[in-house]
């Protein structure tokens, strides 16, 4: 039986960071005030032996503008990095969901065709469940078969089960978030390399969606398969 989604779910806490860089002036004021004060007892420090005049006043608060501007692209750059970490950790959290609740299914498929490209890399074709597929891996990691054995791909797939798909959807569903925040998601911070394709495409995807992996692997083969052969 599953706990009662709290407030502080995996999609709460990623809303509150997508807020956070829509409004990125709304906490930057925090943050200034205390570079201010420590900006200001070094300058007050500083001219503590001498009279404060005009001038060294007007210098001090043009340096604190100054310092003030150049400390938002930080404070900005500070926010998406929280919504990176806030993306992966939601990422992880889904994961974990899956491993606990999810009905785990596994299929050996044995028709797969091996092709080598020329960058030392490998790609492996196959069907399943009626879609073409592939996987690609490094020629070093292509399992040595002996005469008993047969390389295959091992299809792990892990489906929510429906007693628990009411309790995932709330605390997992994001495609209203991707849409109403599509802008922070494609600001040049996020699609320079701050994120991937594939990280920012799983908030749009329907959440439920199993999750499926594909390992190559030997298994040996029966008496009966090769006598068949």
């Amino acid at each position: 039986m599953l706990d009662k989604p709290s407030r502080n779910s995996p999609r709460d806490k990623l809303k509150n960071h997508l807020k956070a860089c829509q409004t990125p002036l709304k906490n930057y004021p925090l943050k200034a005030v205390f570079l201010a004060v420590i900006f200001i007892a070094i300058v007050f420090s500083f001219f503590s032996q001498i009279l404060i005049s005009l001038k060294a006043m007007g210098f001090t608060t043009l340096s604190l503008l100054i310092l003030l501007v150049l400390g938002y692209p930080c404070h900005l750059q500070s926010l998406y990095h929280d919504l990176k970490l806030s993306i992966y950790q939601y990422q992880q959290d889904k994961i974990d969901f899956f491993k606990t609740y999810g009905k785990k299914q596994e299929d050996v498929i044995d028709d797969i065709r091996i092709i080598y490209e020329t960058d030392n890399t490998v790609t492996v074709q196959f069907i399943y469940q009626g879609q073409p597929s592939q996987l690609s891996l490094s020629k070093g990691a292509i399992p040595q078969s002996y005469a008993n054995q047969q390389l295959v791909v091992i299809a792990r797939c892990r489906a929510i089960a429906k007693e628990h798909l009411s309790a995932y959807l709330t605390l997992f569903e994001t495609r209203d978030l991707a849409q109403e925040y599509q802008t922070i998601l494609k600001h040049p911070i996020i699609t320079e390399g701050l994120l991937s394709d594939n990280d920012i495409l799983q908030l749009s995807e329907a959440p439920d969606k199993p999750m499926v992996s594909f390992q190559l692997a030997l298994i040996n083969q029966s008496k009966e398969s090769e006598e068949s052969k």
